[in-house]
């Protein structure tokens, strides 16, 4: 032990020139050239790989091979035959990887292997190679631990700048979809969904293209940034009439804080007369609740309001109206049970509606639920999820499961065994409200799990052999002393792509483009005006106390003016907390409205006169609204922003007039759909119209 312990100190205590030393037995400067020799030798004679394609194995095997009758024997894994369809398919992949290989080479020439970069790196600024941590574009299925000694000094990574790209108009659109957005890849134009640099887009091989995100979603993915690409009006009316001569279901997304405004106007007549209905309720996570039973009051508003819009022509189209929350899972499980169930396989499923509805998040939670097939859910594409509306710009899909009653009972069973513990979350959730009453302990939440569908005899047969079904990964191991350390196995699976063949059978799930409607302003905003306006947790309503003849300006994009009413009337705000509220006098209003436009104090929308000019002037419409007793008497959407509820004493009517940007979006609801807006009003802040937020209960 005492050896031991002189060693551990002399090693802490030697000099790093000869605590190489004391290691190699060599000084660092040999062992550098030792290590630049074996590179070179690398290089020279590179490791056999498993990359070549199939085709060209076969070819090999045949003309070596030529007049034996058990050649394939050589190679198990080679096809003793192919047809001429998968001939003529092998041999182009093969010569469309050849062309992106040498593309590679002319168009990238800043693409150069990992050593290079490191060495190019060093002669900079003398940086070790510890501090640079591996990230091969073409091995991103390789983990890279990279471990430091107590005594290395940290610095900043360096990071290779990528390039900027240029379209080429020459080369033909490819046939392989976005896994982000559907739309098909291309480097034609940069205003075209799908679009890819040309430079990359050449040099890519087709594997690489499977596993490519056009530049769009990478965008909106990683950087919360949009391009600006437009789909055709036509092009969406073509995908949807797809669905009229399929015997399918539609489930039709709305948004429970623009209800009117997300339903997808003029639908029915696309889609057939008999066309079976699911009206999903979606960010019901965002709705406060005002008094017991609220949920059923919104499911019930829900209904009528897609009636009215023509959704249910025959009375018999609506089959379901859930409300759930794709970020929350609210629902989500309930859902899943009822097209389980009731819709089984009678058909494909097409997910419809607005853009920022939420359609997207809903895909993605589906796929990773009990409604797509095991053995499709880790080989396929998320859709793009972004505050920006519109992210889905073609048909993404999922083979549904089949649910036979085996399944349906695994499925079953697992909810059984998981309510218990929901049950108590629940309980733990209302004992927070009650003693801190914050918004995250008032909001709905659900889980979406995944049902082990195997039999008792394969779960046993995998406990006698567990090593069978395990996919082995590589790793690379670095240290700080530049020391290699480990690179793990040659033989690393790769996640393979989606191949429709195996799921001829199967019945499948679309997500179609969102529709892009005129009375929601979101359309109209930026980047930066989205995140002000669009609510990211359960909205706290905000009551206001509003005298006739006083102005309410919500942020710059809506407006309401108090016209006459016998006595003082409360305005509660449901929007985002974020949102700037100013009362002002009538007499004052215009000249706050020109002074403030485009500021801080209003907030939305932002910047210059040229920003400006692209938002319609606000216009306005009146209505009349008579009191009913101790509850607000309607509501007044204002587009996208949310909604006011207005509550007027018993038998008293109000005249009010709303301005929104070009008068969209704007209209009246009644009966309203919180209509105790004394759950959210508090103690009146001294001086001011505004009442404190009231805390929440269970």
């Amino acid at each position: 032990m005492a050896a031991i312990c002189r060693c551990v100190y002399q090693a802490w205590t030697v000099k790093p020139v000869q605590l190489c030393r004391m290691i190699s037995g060599k000084p660092w400067w040999k062992r550098k050239k030792e290590e630049e020799n074996e590179k070179e030798m690398e290089k020279q004679n590179p490791k056999e790989t498993d990359a070549t394609p199939v085709i060209v194995k076969y070819l090999a095997n045949a003309i070596a091979n030529q007049g034996a009758e058990n050649w394939q024997k050589q190679e198990p894994s080679i096809p003793s035959f192919l047809t001429k369809e998968e001939l003529k398919k092998q041999l182009g992949e093969l010569e469309y990887d050849m062309v992106a290989r040498q593309n590679r080479a002319v168009l990238l020439p800043d693409e150069r292997s990992t050593d290079e970069i490191y060495d190019a790196i060093k002669e900079i600024d003398g940086v070790e190679i510890g501090d640079v941590e591996q990230n091969e574009d073409n091995s991103d299925y390789l983990e890279t631990l990279s471990f430091e000694s107590p005594l290395q000094k940290k610095r900043k990574k360096k990071i290779v700048p990528t390039i900027v790209g240029t379209p080429d108009p020459s080369v033909p659109l490819s046939d392989v979809p976005c896994g982000g957005c559907g739309a098909l890849l291309h480097c034609q134009d940069h205003g075209i969904p799908g679009y890819i640099i040309s430079e990359k887009f050449k040099s890519f091989s087709r594997e690489e293209l499977r596993k490519s995100l056009c530049q769009r979603c990478l965008m909106m993915t990683h950087h919360n940034l949009c391009l600006d690409v437009s789909v055709s009006e036509y092009k969406y009316h073509n995908i949807i009439r797809q669905i009229k001569n399929d015997q399918a279901l539609v489930l039709m997304v709305v948004d429970l804080l623009d209800i009117q405004n997300s339903i997808v106007r003029n639908f029915i007549p696309m889609i057939g007369k008999n066309r079976p209905l699911y009206i999903i309720g979606n960010k019901v996570d965002l709705i406060p609740r005002d008094d017991t039973g609220y949920l059923e009051r919104v499911k019930t508003l829900l209904r009528d309001s897609c009636e009215r819009a023509g959704l249910n022509p025959t009375g018999k189209n609506i089959k379901h109206i859930c409300l759930i929350s794709a970020k929350t899972g609210y629902g989500m499980e309930d859902l899943i049970t009822h097209l389980m169930t009731h819709w089984k396989m009678s058909g494909d499923v097409y997910l419809v509606g607005n853009t920022n509805s939420g359609k997207s998040s809903i895909f993605n939670a589906l796929i990773q639920s009990d409604y797509c097939r095991d053995n499709a859910r880790d080989k396929l594409h998320r859709a793009t999820v972004s505050i920006w509306p519109g992210t889905t710009l073609s048909l993404l899909k999922f083979p549904i499961v089949t649910p036979t009653s085996y399944i349906i009972a695994k499925r079953l069973q697992r909810l059984h065994e998981l309510r218990p513990i929901i049950q108590q979350e629940e309980e733990l959730k209302k004992q927070r409200l009650e003693k801190y009453g914050k918004s995250k302990n008032a909001t709905l939440t659900g889980y979406v799990g995944i049902t082990d569908f195997k039999s008792d005899e394969e779960i046993k047969k995998e406990m006698e052999n567990p090593m069978k079904n395990l996919e082995w990964a590589g790793f690379k191991f670095q240290a700080s002393n530049d020391e290699v350390v480990d690179t793990g196995t040659e033989k690393v699976s790769k996640a393979g792509t989606f191949n429709e063949k195996k799921f001829l059978n199967s019945k499948w799930f679309f997500d179609t483009p969102g529709v892009i409607d005129k009375r929601q302003i979101i359309n109209l905003l930026t980047q930066e005006e989205l995140l002000h306006i669009l609510p990211k947790g359960l909205v706290r309503p905000r009551v206001f106390l509003m005298k006739p003849g006083e102005v309410m300006f919500v942020s710059g994009l809506a407006r309401l003016d108090y016209l006459e009413g016998k006595t003082v009337t409360l305005f509660t705000m449901h929007i985002s907390w974020v949102i700037p509220v100013h009362v002002v006098r009538a007499e004052e209003a215009d000249d706050f409205y020109v002074k403030n436009i485009g500021t801080e104090t209003l907030q939305v929308p932002i910047g210059d006169e040229s920003r400006l000019g692209k938002v319609p002037s606000l216009v306005g419409q009146e209505f009349k609204i008579t009191g009913e007793f101790d509850k607000a008497a309607a509501d007044i959407q204002l587009s996208s922003l949310g909604w006011v509820s207005i509550l007027l004493p018993s038998g008293i009517t109000g005249h009010v007039r709303v301005f929104t940007p070009g008068r969209v979006g704007c209209y009246l609801r009644q009966p309203p759909l919180l209509p105790n807006v004394k759950a959210f009003k508090g103690r009146r802040i001294r001086g001011t119209p505004e009442y404190q937020l009231k805390k929440l209960k269970a």
